[in-house]
C-alpha cells in the first residue's frame, strides 16, 4: 500500500461534520493541497466550518520529509488561535496517524487518517485542552485535480 495523502503532492478536499466542545455537530468542508520541496513538505489546510456564523479554519503544515523505508516523520505548524503546534506523523498499515501539543502544552491532539482508497481517505480529529475535549471531527477527503485555489473560486 502506497500512501497518496501527504507523501505524494496533490489537491484534496474533504467534508464531513465538525463537534464542538459539547458534542453539537456542524457540517464542514475543506481543501488541503501538498506540495513537496527538498528541504521540507507544505500542507495547507482550509476547513468551513457552518457554524450560525460560518469560520474558516486555516493550517499550514511544515512537514520534514519522509525518507526511503522511513515511517515515521515531524511536523510544525503556526495556528492563529492554538499559537505553534509541533507533532508527529506516523505510518501504521493503512492509516496515518498525527499525534500533536502546543508549544506552551495546553493544547494537544490525535488525528487518524485511514486509506479507504487510492484516492481516498476518512479521518478523525480531537482537540483538547488540558484534560477537556475542546473539538473533534470526522471527515472524507478525495483527491482532486484542480488546484485549490481555482476550486475556492468554483
Amino acid at each position: 500500500m502506497i500512501h497518496t495523502f501527504l507523501l505524494k503532492e496533490g489537491f484534496w478536499v474533504a467534508e464531513g461534520e465538525y463537534y464542538d466542545e459539547n458534542g453539537n455537530a456542524y457540517s464542514a468542508v475543506g481543501q488541503l493541497e501538498t506540495t513537496h520541496q527538498s528541504e521540507v513538505w507544505i500542507n495547507d489546510r482550509i476547513i468551513r466550518v457552518f457554524f450560525d456564523e460560518p469560520v474558516a479554519l486555516a493550517s499550514k503544515f511544515e512537514i520534514k520529509p519522509i525518507g526511503i523505508g522511513m515511517t515515521s516523520t515531524s511536523w510544525s505548524s503556526r495556528n492563529r488561535v492554538l499559537g505553534n503546534l509541533t507533532g508527529h506523523f506516523v505510518i501504521v498499515k493503512d492509516s496515518i496517524l498525527s499525534l500533536f501539543r502546543s508549544e506552551e502544552g495546553r493544547y494537544s491532539g490525535t488525528e487518524w487518517l485511514q486509506m479507504v482508497g487510492e484516492e481516498t481517505y476518512q479521518s478523525r480529529r480531537v482537540l483538547l485542552v488540558g484534560d477537556r475535549v475542546l473539538s473533534s471531527w470526522g471527515y472524507k477527503s478525495k483527491r482532486r485535480q484542480t488546484p485549490w485555489r481555482r476550486f475556492l473560486q468554483s
